[in-house]
């Protein structure tokens, strides 16, 4: 997955206190008890409420600005971390109409087109009359953050946005020390496509002729094929055997987000690493429920892992080791529990993603600056590690510093960092993935 899940860590013996739990220790007997005081499980499998599409958008609406407002309390100076995209922007849309003052909106641009988004940025502070800051993001910052990530986050955490964030948060922490930062909004709102996708993908592998038999014979025969042929090679078709296996929608999300299959983790370790030492997190995320449809599923499953032990994660150290205080509105409590009661049909509308938040900004700004394809928070790491940043590759992943390891099979590495160097996009995440875990290993 590129990040440690809730509640084990990747320390030995170590573990994490899960979102919404709370830990006693009894002074008089020397015990521990864990005990749950808030699930999202629970709100996703409870009955869904009738409600008109005008008295959820007004509703909602007035959670927001609520939540919004709540976050502004501060003896210090606020900023916001603006986007350009729905979330961000409706969120700066209700700070700025209830705000006195002009807010301070930050964000981070590459001079790569392809993955630059400040200037939609720039035309939402523009409409909104705040004061904005915009930060190009170039090589020489990625090359003065890489050697630090297992400084700043303590555990591996493959996003490769962690960079931006980073940025983002040091250059907001220049003017202000409280910022407020528009993440869940995807988890709440239903903004993303892999929901869809997952859904029609399921939907398609239950017309797969004899699927549990196809599954069995493939995935017994990878080992066979993997002593034939390249590992790498491989790799479109343990994905596949590897979503075949899926039992319901959110089965086949889990496994489109998984950056290493089953099959090629035993490739890509040696003895005596084993790939069933791998925790399967492709689950059901919460129990089953009449009431709970394949889209509560696949939220609530995000809510509990992606969201909080990768995105919540990334943003609290990026900002907490420059000295920054970030707030998060879209995630209040009440707002979430306002959600979860409502029925599917009324986030995905039409199969129109997030439109409910969709749908309450036509209130802040014109269509035209906001209705575009989505792109998430990225930037251009994989052209830099072919070319400029290569060094790093060639540092952490070569036969020496594998053999001197003994974790990894060094064929199948030099055959992934072949094909990537080659051209191949798609072994990218598997590339930057173990890059980050050996500047972890390295380091701790």
């Amino acid at each position: 997955k590129g990040y440690a899940s809730q509640a084990r860590s990747i320390i030995r013996d170590v573990k994490k206190l899960s979102a919404g739990h709370v830990l006693e220790f009894d002074l008089t007997n020397s015990t521990f008890e864990l005990n749950q005081y808030w699930d999202v499980n629970k709100l996703y499998a409870k009955p869904k409420l009738l409600k008109s599409r005008q008295t959820i958008l007004s509703e909602t609406e007035d959670l927001l600005i609520s939540a919004c407002n709540l976050r502004l309390v501060s003896d210090v100076p606020v900023g916001i971390f603006l986007s350009g995209g729905y979330d961000s922007s409706v969120v700066a849309g209700i700070l700025q109409r209830y705000s006195a003052q002009p807010l301070k909106t930050f964000t981070i641009g590459f001079h790569d087109k392809n993955y630059d988004e400040s200037r939609f940025a720039d035309h939402i502070a523009n409409h909104l009359g705040a004061e904005h800051h915009t930060y190009m993001c170039n090589i020489n910052d990625a090359k003065n953050i890489i050697p630090i990530i297992p400084d700043i986050w303590d555990e591996p955490i493959s996003d490769k946005s962690i960079i931006p964030t980073y940025l983002v948060c040091q250059f907001a922490s220049r003017h202000v020390k409280v910022a407020i930062s528009a993440d869940g909004g995807d988890e709440l709102f239903a903004g993303y496509t892999k929901y869809l996708t997952a859904k029609t993908l399921f939907e398609k592998l239950e017309y797969v002729p004899f699927k549990e038999t196809l599954f069995k014979v493939l995935n017994r025969s990878l080992p066979f094929l993997a002593r034939r042929f390249r590992f790498v090679r491989l790799s479109s078709l343990s994905y596949f055997v590897n979503i075949l296996s899926a039992e319901s929608p959110v089965g086949v999300m889990a496994k489109m987000e998984t950056i290493f299959t089953n099959s090629e983790l035993s490739f890509l370790l040696r003895p005596p690493f084993q790939a069933s030492d791998a925790v399967s997190i492709s689950k059901t995320a919460i129990v089953r429920s009449e009431h709970a449809s394949d889209l509560d599923y696949m939220m609530s499953r995000d809510y509990e892992s992606y969201q909080m032990d990768n995105i919540l994660v990334k943003v609290d150290r990026a900002s907490m080791f420059n000295g920054l205080e970030a707030r998060e509105p879209l995630l209040d409590y009440r707002l979430v529990e306002y959600m979860t009661d409502l029925q599917s049909h009324q986030k995905l509308k039409c199969g129109r993603l997030k439109s409910i938040l969709k749908d309450i900004s036509l209130g802040y700004f014109p269509v035209r600056l906001l209705d575009r394809p989505k792109k998430g928070f990225s930037l251009p790491i994989n052209e830099w590690l072919k070319n400029d940043l290569s060094f790093l590759l060639d540092k952490y992943l070569n036969e020496k510093f594998l053999q001197e390891q003994g974790i990894f099979n060094i064929d199948y590495i030099s055959d992934l960092k072949g094909s990537f160097l080659a051209g191949n996009e798609s072994v990218f995440n598997k590339v930057w993935s173990l890059l980050v875990f050996q500047l972890w290993y390295e380091k701790w």
